[in-house]
């Protein structure tokens, strides 16, 4: 199938990936990164490429793709689309996904490393919560330290 531009490319991955066809979400995003690679879209369709590699439990794989982004758009910003509750710097959303890797991996120093770059980022990195309340990812990475200490046994 040939898709047209990467506005439809990067739809189309998000659909493939909210309804868990994370292979395929993967090759579209990973196609973007590499066709795109100077569009807006390019460090989002890579962030998303990792967080594939996350649901599919390779977290070294994610890692590794996170840290590209990082390298490559340090001061790209996320990119706005309806229903997008995601704001700020891709790379502070790269470094909180790192977080939750390091975590899966059992890496509890990594994670901790991650959360002190995520302080150099400001309170206008954030999510926004169902009930629209902003939360940095320095927050989201400490409550996830958190509840990973919690359930250590």
């Amino acid at each position: 199938m040939l898709t047209s531009n990467p506005i439809t490319m990067f739809a189309k991955a998000i659909v493939l990936a909210n309804e868990e066809f994370y292979i395929e979400a993967l090759n579209l995003f990973n196609k973007l990164g590499v066709e795109y690679f100077q569009d807006e879209l390019a460090d989002d369709a890579l962030f998303n490429a990792g967080m594939c590699y996350f649901h599919l439990n390779l977290f070294e794989q994610a890692i590794k793709t996170f840290k590209q982004v990082i390298d490559t758009y340090p001061e790209a910003e996320i990119y706005q689309y309806e229903g997008c509750t995601s704001f700020g710097k891709t790379a502070a959303k790269c470094h909180y996904a790192n977080l939750n890797c390091y975590l899966g991996l059992k890496q509890v120093d990594e994670a901790l490393k991650e959360l002190d770059k995520l302080k150099s980022y400001t309170e206008s990195s954030y999510e926004l919560t169902p009930l629209g309340e902003k939360i940095s990812y320095t927050s989201l990475g400490q409550k996830a330290l958190i509840s990973y200490k919690q359930f250590q046994v």
